[in-house]
């Protein structure tokens, strides 16, 4: 089964935005029952309640919880598409991570002139000395 971060970066993808308290709630008998948890929570009409309860005015909070119930039975079924998505959302965290770094301090365009002339004033008295 895939973990949460890939369930969130999936609803990043389809919804524009990360449903975290419905992917937590689904997945919480984890913590009691471990791999068997998707005996409780994965139907489509606790899915339903659960991203009622977490959303209640976000109609696309029921679409994620049904898209956490379906990616889990795929990523059970086939480990190469788990492996998949899961390189997949790496890939999404490197360039988020890549894209939050402070830009580079710009100097002042004057400054920089001002640099280039003190090089070619040095530049030329070093020709004309020689």
């Amino acid at each position: 089964m895939p973990g949460w971060r890939v369930h969130e970066f999936i609803d990043r993808i389809f919804f524009g935005k990360s449903y975290r308290k419905i992917h937590r709630k689904i997945d919480e008998p984890f913590i009691y029952l471990g791999r068997a948890h998707r005996v409780l929570f994965h139907d489509s009409v606790s899915a339903y309640a659960i991203a009622k309860s977490c959303y209640p005015d976000d109609p696309n909070a029921v679409w994620a919880a049904q898209c956490h119930i379906l990616c889990d039975e795929l990523c059970s079924s086939d480990p190469e598409y788990k492996r998949a998505l899961e390189n997949m959302e790496l890939l999404s965290c490197k360039k988020r991570r890549k894209g939050t770094k402070r830009a580079p301090r710009m100097e002042d365009p004057i400054l920089v002139d001002l640099r280039k002339l003190e090089e070619i004033k040095r530049l030329f008295r070093l020709f004309y000395s020689s």
